[in-house]
């Protein structure tokens, strides 16, 4: 069932109070600590998501928290400031169904609650309290994705302050960039943890192209779970030819020969004509959780990953020599090094 709007407070007593009340898109994180994956099932399920959490301290600091969770859906987001009640079971028990539907009427949007949540923190009365309001706003401003709501929000945030607005633009972009260099650097930094992760702990298996290695390895493990995926193989023209690693071709081949010999395909089966560190590294990650419920999608999944690294490593070769690879691929001439 879809929802166009949900409602999220924080307990159950909340939900029951507000379902009663006819306001039936009302779900729970059950407390404060609102997680990634609850995020996730109301972006599948809804498009909108008013938050309404307890207006205590505790309630505000959560809401920033879901707040930061959300920026980066496709979920619009606001957030609903109570006034007389400490949650919505208190508010509807003190004012009614009526005047709770109001309050919905009148919330505001994310970017705007935040700039009134650091507003309340500081004073404008003297320059200490605008410049301390203009640090925090322009630091929130700055994490902001969109470059028309930074401007348009900015120039709010100068005119509450009393500056100018190219002033606070200059200062917001200026962070925005910084960030966006930060999180590169964090990004390549996780990418190299994640190749270095990747590769086997034995130096006589090295892989080349460790993100097509890994979806590699996936299909291995998937098709010594399950041989009737051979059958998905054939549906998408897949060949050891699109291996990378010529240890994984070699395995592939293994288990595809005992297939079609009819013979048994177990990891010990496999390991038992692997040597040494080929045989270490097959059972260790031949022994990696796989979910047999979705393998046929899962094998697809790991398929287009690897056609993925491979466009990626075409696209930065000489145009001609992609192309001299292409029609050896398609000839089967195998004349190439895979692991290029």
């Amino acid at each position: 069932m879809l929802f166009r709007s949900f409602l999220l407070v924080e307990g159950n007593i909340d939900v029951v109070k507000l379902h009663q009340a006819g306001f039936d898109g009302a779900v729970a994180s059950l407390g404060t600590a609102l997680t990634e994956e609850q995020v996730q099932l109301l972006s599948w399920y809804g498009k909108e998501v008013v938050i309404a959490y307890d207006s205590d301290a505790a309630g505000l600091k959560a809401a920033e928290r879901a707040l930061g969770l959300m920026e980066n859906t496709s979920l619009q987001v606001r957030v609903l400031r109570l006034t007389g009640a400490k949650d919505p079971d208190e508010f509807i028990e003190k004012f009614g169904a009526d005047a709770f539907a109001r309050q919905l009427d009148s919330v505001e949007n994310h970017v705007e609650y935040r700039i009134h949540t650091i507003l309340g923190r500081h004073t404008l009365d003297s320059d200490e309290g605008r410049l301390a309001f203009l640090k925090d706003a322009v630091a929130m401003l700055a994490g902001m994705r969109s470059a028309l709501e930074r401007e348009i929000y900015a120039k709010r945030v100068a005119e509450l302050a009393g500056v100018s607005a190219d002033a606070v633009l200059t200062e917001v972009s200026r962070l925005h960039k910084a960030r966006l260099r930060d999180q590169k650097r964090q990004q390549e930094a996780r990418e190299r943890n994640l190749r270095a992760a990747a590769q086997p702990l034995s130096r006589e298996i090295r892989y080349t192209n460790e993100t097509s290695a890994l979806a590699e390895e996936g299909v291995i493990r998937l098709l010594v779970l399950d041989c009737e995926l051979f059958k998905t193989l054939e549906e998408y023209d897949f060949s050891e030819s699109e291996f990378t690693s010529d240890y994984l071709r070699r395995v592939f081949e293994m288990i595809k020969a005992r297939h079609e010999a009819g013979a048994e395909i177990t990891p010990s089966a496999i390991a038992n004509n692997l040597e040494g560190p080929e045989a270490a590294h097959f059972t260790k990650f031949v022994s990696k959780p796989e979910s047999l419920s979705r393998a046929e999608a899962a094998l697809g999944d790991y398929i287009k990953k690897i056609r993925a690294a491979r466009a990626t490593r075409m696209a930065r070769e000489d145009p001609e020599e992609a192309l001299r690879r292409i029609v050896r691929e398609k000839q089967g001439c195998g004349g190439y090094d895979h692991g290029a």
